[in-house]
C-alpha cells in the first residue's frame, strides 16, 4: 500500500468516528429500579417551567417507551 492510501484510509476513518453520532446505552434488569442523572448544558431562569425533557428506552425486542423526567436543581 503505497503513502497516499494510507493517509486516505487514516482520514476516511478519522472522518467516520467524528461523524458518528455519540448513542449511551444503559442496561438495567428487568423489574428493577435505576437512576439516570443528566446535566443540561446551559442554565434556565426557571427550568422547572422552561424545559421539556423526555427518555426514550429501548427494550430487548426493539419496544419503545417514551417517559418524561423532572428537574432536580441547577442544571441537574
Amino acid at each position: 500500500m503505497t503513502m497516499k492510501y494510507l493517509i486516505l484510509l487514516w482520514l476516511g476513518i478519522f472522518i467516520i468516528a467524528c461523524t458518528t453520532p455519540e448513542k449511551n446505552e444503559i442496561t438495567a434488569e428487568q423489574w428493577k429500579e435505576i437512576e439516570l442523572t443528566f446535566q443540561a448544558s446551559e442554565t434556565y431562569p426557571n427550568a422547572y417551567t422552561d424545559v421539556e425533557f423526555w427518555i426514550e428506552f429501548t427494550g430487548p425486542k426493539d419496544e419503545k417507551i417514551i417517559r418524561p423526567g423532572f428537574w432536580f436543581e441547577g442544571n441537574t
